[in-house]
């Protein structure tokens, strides 16, 4: 098996099981070497993608005075933990007119991030709030069109058809609030994708502020979920290969990054998603803990 390296720019994380030697697990390239001053204080996490499914990405376009985005939000994480139980990534994009701050009524916590903006302003979803794309491979779409849209993804062989397997090694410092991700992409067939990118973003799950709810009204405490708080990569992802990628070529890249200390970590997510580059569809996504 042939096994290419590619390196990324640095930026930052957190993360878990602590193990003897600080950098078990992971090749500490020159860019991230000194990004953490006393790796005694490092955790390590180890993902790997379940075999033999995909999963989809599936990003929500909300906002605090929504108020029909908490019932909608559910129906999208009813999906994810009973139907398409395993096979979707959710996460929150707080963007445009909803998630504008309105501090003489309380909204005064501020969920959006230059990626959420980004997404806005490519696939115009905030201002029609909720709405979603899944897998970025279609304008966003209003909730009378989510069912039909996921049942035409169910019926394909998307879900049963991966191509790509995803592994990652996180080493992580809590008191440095910054960390070390290696992501490590295996194809399971010949890619015919000429540009294929790599994202990575971080989620934060249960962010308490107030919300704006169809049937309770104004909600102080909501509990706002997998809320996209940074992309680690662009946007949209950094290329990561170019031209061919054969069945059983593994690609890694190594990055550096800083976690934003108001972020609670222990309800941090690392999003993954592989993405065509010319168009920027998503191939396929995956998710891990920050902290197991």
């Amino acid at each position: 098996m042939r096994y290419l390296s590619l390196i990324l720019v640095c930026l930052i994380l957190i993360g878990c099981d602590k193990v003897e030697d600080p950098y078990e697990g992971i090749r500490v390239v020159s860019e991230c070497a000194g990004t953490i001053s006393d790796p005694n204080g490092n955790d390590t996490t180890e993902f790997k993608s379940e075999s033999g499914f995909a999963k989809a990405l599936i990003e929500e376009y909300t906002g605090h005075t929504c108020k029909n985005c908490p019932p909608q939000a559910q129906r999208l994480f009813d999906w994810a933990e009973n139907e398409f139980e395993g096979k979707l990534v959710v996460l929150g994009v707080h963007a445009g007119n909803f998630a504008e701050l309105v501090p003489d009524e309380g909204y005064v916590t501020d969920l959006r991030v230059p990626a959420g903006y980004d997404l806005q302003e490519k696939y115009e979803g905030g201002n029609s709030a909720p709405s979603i794309t899944i897998n970025r491979s279609q304008n966003p779409l209003t909730p009378g069109k989510w069912n039909t849209t996921m049942d035409s993804l169910a019926n394909s062989s998307y879900f049963t058809s991966p191509r790509f397997d995803i592994s990652a090694t996180s080493i992580v410092n809590k008191n440095e609030n910054k960390g070390i991700v290696e992501v490590r992409v295996s194809a399971l067939t010949d890619i015919d994708v000429e540009n294929i990118g790599l994202g990575i973003y971080v989620s934060e799950d249960s962010v308490i502020a107030q919300q704006l709810h169809r049937d309770k009204g104004v909600i102080p405490d909501y509990a706002h979920r997998h809320v996209l708080r940074k992309a680690i990569t662009g946007t949209f992802g950094n290329s990561f290969v170019t031209g061919s990628f054969p069945q059983d070529t593994v690609i890694s890249q190594t990055l550096c990054y800083d976690l934003d200390p108001i972020w609670n970590a222990d309800n941090c997510s690392l999003i993954f998603f592989i993405s065509n580059l010319d168009n920027s569809q998503l191939l396929q996504a995956e998710e891990m803990h920050m902290i197991k």
